[in-house]
C-alpha cells in the first residue's frame, strides 16, 4: 500500500466546494468551450484538405464513386463550418 492520503470522494468534495465559491467552475467550461472550438477547427481543416485531394482526384477519375466521394466530404466540412458558427 502506498503513502495514506485522503479517499478520492473527499477530494471531489473538497473540488466542487472550492469551485462553488470561487467561480473557479466557469472558468473549466469555458475551457471546455474552447476545447470543443478548437476540436471542430481541426476537423474542418482535416476535411478542408481532404476536399482539396478529392476534388484533385475528381478530375482525374469521372466515376460515379469520387463524384459521391467529393459530395459527401463537402457536406461533412460544410456541417463543421456551421457548427463553428453556432458558436
Amino acid at each position: 500500500m502506498k503513502g495514506r492520503s485522503e479517499p478520492s470522494y473527499l477530494n471531489f468534495v473538497t473540488v466542487i466546494t472550492y469551485s462553488f465559491y470561487s467561480g473557479f467552475y466557469i472558468s473549466i467550461s469555458m475551457t471546455q468551450k474552447k476545447l470543443k472550438i478548437m476540436k471542430i477547427k481541426e476537423k474542418h481543416k482535416d476535411l478542408k484538405k481532404k476536399v482539396v485531394i478529392a476534388e484533385k482526384e475528381r478530375n482525374l477519375k469521372r466515376g460515379q464513386k469520387s463524384w459521391q466521394n467529393l459530395r459527401t466530404l463537402k457536406k461533412l466540412k460544410l456541417n463543421m463550418k456551421d457548427k463553428l458558427a453556432r458558436k
